[in-house]
């Protein structure tokens, strides 16, 4: 599953440090992206296990980022509490 998101600037015109910084954000926000009511409903089991693990390791490694991972993991949680017929293990 390629993560899309908005076009980078070059990355050969930045410093390591911030090109890899904007990479990781670029990233997160793509996966974060993934997990909204919509896209998540249409993504096959296995791939919204491994956005659920990325961002909560994300959000476990990298407290700073805990803005970002968080909110998107209780969206999804609301949604899946709010199907009928779910069954969470």
């Amino acid at each position: 599953m390629p993560l899309a998101g908005p076009p980078a600037q070059p990355l050969s015109a930045l410093p390591d440090a911030a090109r890899l910084a904007q990479e990781a954000d670029r990233q997160l926000r793509a996966a974060v992206d993934h997990l909204n009511p919509s896209a998540a409903a249409a993504l096959p089991t296995a791939d919204l296990l491994c956005l659920i693990r990325l961002l909560a390791v994300v959000a476990t490694q990298r407290p700073q980022l805990l803005g970002k991972a968080v909110p998107a993991l209780l969206a999804l949680a609301v949604q899946v509490r709010c199907q009928p017929n779910c069954v969470v293990a």
